[in-house]
């Protein structure tokens, strides 16, 4: 049996069994849950195999009767590391194949957060093979794969922030690898997003606005000035983008800031659809600051802005 067959052996039934999650109630293993999971698998292969590759280093040549033993060695761990990279970029494949409009739609995304979450967690190396198939997937013709490489891009990113929160809050002081890696590989997530919240495909840009958000979710006060050039190009789909489902999406995945978005998202309960206005007056009563902390000028237009016909 292939090194392929063993992990797909390990792998294919751990993703169908997360893809039930919220079908079957017996099941709630969280993302981050099933990730650790998944590794700890595919940790306890490597280490099997590396015994066999022990074994059998000590039994070279010691074949019955006197024959030299001819069996090939099993595979290194690197070599596990780079058949696990394969098989998960076939999973993306077939995955973007998919309709995410159809049915399919959630298994989809539960699928591709999997992929992120323990292919990040795993190693850089099969972290950089998964973003590498990202980034190419989200500059093809079809609007339905570059819409499915926006929503992995902001799963990639959720995952990469969570890295790095982790490896800068280690108690030994932190890992460098793991936070150069993550500032890195976010730097090539923003370079590939950035260019889809103008697509010509609305599709596309509500992926890509819903994916940015994932920037400004973790609790990260300079996440607004590090961010800018992201955060300018949101606001543009907030304000300008015809599509009224995309606007909906901006003012779901904007950041409430007192002086970056605030005024934006007030805006917005002026916006001519009202699905829109509902959208924004619902996001700032839930994630808005304390009403002491908004301006009087703010607070006079959010009331003027309520009682319009619009």
């Amino acid at each position: 049996m292939t090194i392929q067959d063993e992990l797909l052996k390990i792998l294919v039934p751990h993703f169908e069994e997360y893809q039930q999650q919220g079908q079957d109630e017996e099941y709630s293993l969280s993302l981050d849950a099933s990730a650790t999971k998944l590794k700890t698998k595919i940790a306890s292969l490597e280490l099997t195999l590396g015994v066999e590759n022990l074994t059998l280093e000590g039994n070279k040549g010691k074949g019955k009767k006197g024959k030299t033993n001819q069996e090939q060695p099993p595979p290194s761990s690197s070599e596990v590391e780079e058949e696990l990279g394969k098989v998960l970029v076939q999973f993306i494949d077939a995955t973007v194949a998919s309709d995410a409009t159809s049915d399919l739609a959630d298994p989809v995304d539960r699928v591709l957060s999997l992929i992120a979450a323990f292919g990040v967690a795993y190693s850089m190396d099969v972290a950089s093979v998964i973003l590498d198939r990202a980034v190419e997937y989200s500059t093809v013709l079809l609007e339905r794969v570059r819409g499915h490489a926006c929503i992995l891009l902001g799963k990639i990113a959720t995952a990469l922030m969570k890295q790095r929160k982790k490896a800068t809050t280690n108690k030994d002081g932190g890992n460098t690898d793991d936070q150069d890696f993550a500032e890195e590989s976010l730097d090539i997530v923003l370079e590939s997003l950035i260019p889809r919240l103008q697509d010509k495909s609305q599709s596309v840009r509500c992926h890509a606005i819903g994916a940015s958000g994932a920037f400004f979710e973790a609790s990260n006060d300079n996440a607004v000035e590090t961010y800018e050039a992201l955060l300018e190009a949101m606001l543009w789909n907030l304000v300008h983008d015809p599509s009224v489902s995309n606007r909906i999406t901006a003012v779901q995945s904007v950041p409430i800031h007192p002086t970056a978005t605030m005024d934006y998202l007030i805006d917005r309960v002026r916006d001519v659809k009202a699905k829109v206005r509902v959208e924004a007056l619902e996001v700032l009563r839930k994630k808005a600051f304390s009403i002491t902390e908004m301006t009087e000028g703010q607070l006079v237009q959010l009331i003027q802005s309520g009682f319009t016909n619009r």
